[in-house]
């Protein structure tokens, strides 16, 4: 069974009408596990005993006509970052060894389960989910299945690598600074990193990335993004930072009710970056094909619309990274205190990622003026974004700036090796933007590339919708060659 030849919400309607068992499936995903997680190492904790007893209970509840959600049945990897009842959360983190299983489940995994979903596994994460190379010292590194040799992305490579080695057809994620649209670019997937207070994170015992990170989940289609942005985005009273997401101005987006001109503005480098020149002409050059795919198409009545390439020169004035560096090392050290206190561990460095030691310093030495101006940056670059989408209806850039690293090294500019190789995506989390990962070509190294788009506030649904529009009309529907493993 091949998850990546159908949709999610395929596969879960199949179960429903009873054309294949939830046991069949959740059957198939623990074959693949056990067969290509052994190389890719994108599995770093599974229970394969319960997830066949839920499997068996979702096909009872089926065969007696109970009620069933939109995801009866399905097997789900959940990033090991999240809380998973019956699951240590480990972070990649030697510093977690002595941590119990949790107790409770994260918020995206309480609204996959209300649908159906059965957990079957974790999946790897970089320790504590701060970088864009998902390797630790406790789990190992997690490869890439389009070339083993080549990083998977991070901080969501394990849920990524899962999907693309088709281990399950879906999983959860998480994203910070680029860790959805990163494993998702160079693994070959097409996701949402949702506008932030969507998707409500109010269980999350670990975030506290605040106003950086978005909690969301990945497949390899943008319809089962849509289909599934309803139920996870829906409203927590409990979580004052959740937002009530309003449908009825999107809806009618490309409805083909009358004719309309969206502008599609491209920004090779953002105004700072530097691109590699293989992904900055192969990125030009897939959103080209896009553009006179859509422009040439009669789906859903968008031959009423017009697609319109506008050149943006420059989006933002410097690379943000300090700031938003700064705030990264000031949530991992509240993270790591807050693990120390209501833990009882003992912070040893010594077994970690030597940047762990250094992110825990740096948050540690900032003042409150350091970590107000850097989150205060977000707010100006925000208003810069404003700004722009008077102009443009969607911006468009390349995902990441290079070419990805082998795994443990560092990934590549120009052939000069960067590890600011993602240079394209963490602006978009200090700005709280939506935006999404499109598969767009495979580098020369074998490893695919992406277009990420991003939109306006609570733009999620039109992008959404967009992405699938241009699924249709792209040809850039591939997948890993697992006859090679």
């Amino acid at each position: 069974m091949d998850f990546r030849e159908h949709s999610v919400i395929w596969l879960a309607k199949q179960i429903r009408l009873k054309n294949l068992s939830s046991r069949e499936v959740v059957r198939a995903s623990i074959d693949n596990i056990q067969k290509y997680n052994p190389k890719v190492n994108a599995f770093v904790s599974t229970n394969f005993e319960n997830a066949l007893k839920l499997a068996d209970a979702a096909d009872k509840k089926i065969a007696s006509g109970g009620d069933v959600g939109l995801l009866e049945g399905i097997p789900v990897g959940v990033k090991d970052m999240d809380d998973a009842v019956g699951f240590k959360t480990s972070m990649g983190s030697n510093l977690t060894d002595n941590i119990p299983e949790a107790q409770v489940d994260s918020e995206i995994v309480i609204k996959l389960k209300k649908l159906g979903a059965i957990v079957v596994g974790k999946t790897n994460t970089p320790e504590f989910a701060w970088a864009p190379d998902t390797k630790n010292i406790k789990f190992g590194a997690t490869l890439n299945p389009w070339n083993l040799e080549y990083t998977a992305g991070g901080s969501s490579g394990g849920s990524a690598a899962a999907i693309a080695s088709n281990m399950v057809p879906l999983a959860t994620g998480a994203d910070g600074g680029g860790s959805l649209r990163i494993p998702s670019a160079v693994c070959g997937l097409n996701v949402l990193k949702p506008t932030w207070g969507a998707v409500s994170r109010a269980q999350d015992e670990h975030e506290a990335w605040q106003g950086l990170s978005v909690s969301g989940f990945m497949t390899r289609r943008l319809c089962d993004q849509m289909a599934l942005f309803g139920p996870l985005t829906e409203f927590n009273g409990a979580d004052y930072n959740s937002i009530k997401y309003d449908y009825n101005g999107d809806r009618v987006f490309m409805d083909g009710s009358k004719p309309k001109v969206i502008k599609v503005g491209f920004s090779s480098d953002l105004g700072y970056a530097l691109v590699d020149k293989e992904v900055g002409q192969k990125s030009l050059n897939a959103l080209k094909e896009i553009v006179d795919g859509l422009n040439s198409t009669d789906l859903y009545g968008a031959n009423k619309t017009v697609f319109e390439l506008v050149e943006v020169n420059s989006v933002f004035d410097e690379d943000p990274l300090p700031y938003w560096f700064n705030q990264v090392g000031a949530y991992n050290y509240y993270n790591l205190t807050l693990l120390k206190d209501s833990h009882r561990i003992e912070l040893n460095f010594d077994n970690c990622d030597p940047m762990i030691s250094f992110l825990y310093q740096i948050g540690a030495s900032l003042s409150i003026k350091d970590l107000i101006l850097a989150q205060r940056q977000g707010y100006y670059m925000s208003q810069r974004l404003t700004k722009l989408f008077r102009d443009v209806d969607f911006l468009v850039t390349p995902t990441v700036a290079g070419i990805p690293p082998l795994s443990g090294q560092m990934g590549t500019v120009n052939s000069e090796p960067t590890m600011n190789w993602v240079q394209m995506t963490y602006p978009f989390n200090m700005t709280k933007s939506p935006a999404i990962n499109i598969f767009a070509d495979v580098t020369s190294v074998g490893v695919p590339m992406g277009l990420q788009i991003v939109g306006p506030q609570l733009s999620d649904y039109k992008l959404i919708k967009l992405g699938m529009l241009i699924e249709k009309v792209s040809n850039f529907d591939r997948v890993a060659p697992l006859d090679v493993f």
